[in-house]
């Protein structure tokens, strides 16, 4: 970690970047908007152009020059701003508060900036409490490369085949580099399920030359890969005003790549619901399995029987078990089978033919969306009883009081125990809330919450 000067270029439509809804400490999705990074953007002189749709895999951000012809960020725009003074350029990638992992292309002409996409699927860094997304702008140093097959002196790692990495922290400097704290780079992985950042030169951070030799270096490494010295490289050159490189093209070629992207449409929504109600990674005990179709088959002949439950299978098996000490004049097809033939079933090896995972998350889903839509509402008196629909307002204005108070707080508060403390609100039926499951009250929660915003 060390200290140099930049010229910061804005490289993102910031006005429609979304930061992505997730759970933060008060138990309540954000949804924010960005502005405009003025400061930052006045000076500008590479105008950037969206092509795709933004939170969509075709998404693509070109730059072009003043003089509007497209270009390449990583070989076209110059690493100094400044060289006398050594203040270098940086292209923003991930402007900060954000949270999507957008990064320069380098498989792809003119190097469009991207969002990156992991096992088939968009990229988004957590959020670590109180920070939001990435807390600083995120980018990288223009014709800068690290080089896959130097191994670096100081570290005695190899490159990471990409531009170097750079983070704007502002421009106000109390001493030096050893006021910087480097906590957010241990933790940010975490939720993640990944393990903390360990650093080289056992976090400690180095001086301004330093950072300037390294800096060489990879410019240096640049050269020679924008010229093909070397071993051949997977990485896309193509630029429009690196004199003496093979790679470089006309500015009509240029437009032509930017003329083939698809046209930019309206951003897609970034997390529906699914994203804050999740199932579990630890796996259930097989008895303990809801919403399931399952099959028990005889132990005395190939008969079998497929039925299906919402409940917990153990519950459903039981069922059928003590079904035949009941005196009924119609049996269930199972007790039938056992009192005609005098056969017994497999109870220890049922199998479960398939399984709704999302079974409560589809309910609370459902109900969000039979309540919003216009035409529903007129039979909302109709199809709900009386008794319910007092309970669901309540419970609609002790939600309202969740939105000033933490769901967390309330929960393991004593006054959450404290009865006349909520009367005004759940009397009759607070009685009948304590007869709810965790997860019940949970989705009710989260349901209400979205109607009340």
């Amino acid at each position: 970690m060390f200290l140099v000067t930049l010229h910061v270029l804005r490289c993102h439509g910031l006005t429609k970047l979304v930061i992505p809804s997730r759970f933060v400490a008060s138990g309540r999705p954000v949804f924010r908007k960005l502005a405009v990074f003025t400061k930052f953007c006045r000076d500008m002189s590479y105008p950037t152009v969206e092509r795709g749709a933004l939170n969509c895999t075709n998404y693509r951000l070109f730059f072009k020059n003043d003089q509007g012809v497209p270009i390449s960020p990583m070989h076209d725009i110059p690493l100094f701003s400044n060289e006398d003074n050594k203040t270098l350029h940086m292209v923003v990638e991930i402007p900060r508060w954000t949270n999507a992992k957008m990064e320069i292309c380098l498989k792809e002409s003119l190097n469009p900036i991207k969002q990156d996409v992991k096992k088939d699927k968009l990229r988004f860094v957590a959020n670590c409490f109180p920070h939001h997304g990435y807390i600083w702008n995120y980018g990288a140093l223009p014709q800068t490369w690290e080089n896959p097959d130097v191994l670096d002196e100081a570290t005695g790692c190899k490159g990471d085949n990409d531009p170097i990495d750079v983070l704007e922290i502002g421009y106000r400097v109390r001493n030096n580099c050893s006021d910087i704290f480097n906590i957010f780079f241990v933790i940010y992985k975490i939720p993640d399920g990944k393990p903390e950042n360990q650093f080289a030169f056992n976090g400690e951070a180095k001086p301004r030359e330093f950072a300037l030799h390294i800096i060489d270096e990879v410019h240096q490494h640049w050269q020679n890969l924008i010229k093909q010295e070397g071993s051949p490289s997977e990485i896309e050159c193509t630029n429009v005003t690196v004199e003496g490189s093979p790679f470089k093209i006309t500015t009509e070629a240029a437009q032509k790549i930017l003329d083939k992207a698809p046209e930019p449409v309206e951003p897609q929504p970034v997390e529906p619901i699914g994203s804050f109600i999740k199932r579990g990674k630890d796996k259930l005990n097989f008895l303990s399995n809801q919403n399931v179709v399952y099959k028990i088959s005889c132990d005395d002949c190939e008969a079998s029987y497929v039925g299906q439950t919402k409940r917990r299978l153990s519950t459903r098996l039981q069922e059928h078990i003590s079904d035949i000490k009941k005196n009924t004049g119609s049996p269930t097809v199972i007790t039938d089978h056992r009192i005609n033939f005098d056969h017994n079933f497999k109870w220890n090896d049922v199998r479960i033919l398939d399984c709704e995972s999302s079974y409560n998350k589809r309910l609370v889903s459902e109900m969000i969306h039979i309540i919003i839509k216009d035409r529903n509402k007129a039979l909302i008196d109709k199809m709900i009883p009386n008794l319910y629909l007092i309970l669901i307002r309540r419970l609609f204005n002790f939600f309202l009081l969740l939105d000033c108070f933490p769901f967390p707080i309330l929960l393991f508060s004593p006054y959450f125990f404290f009865l006349p403390f909520y009367s005004f609100l759940l009397n009759p039926f607070f009685p009948f809330l304590f007869s709810f499951s965790i997860s019940t009250f949970l989705s009710l929660y989260v349901a209400l919450y979205i109607l009340a915003s």
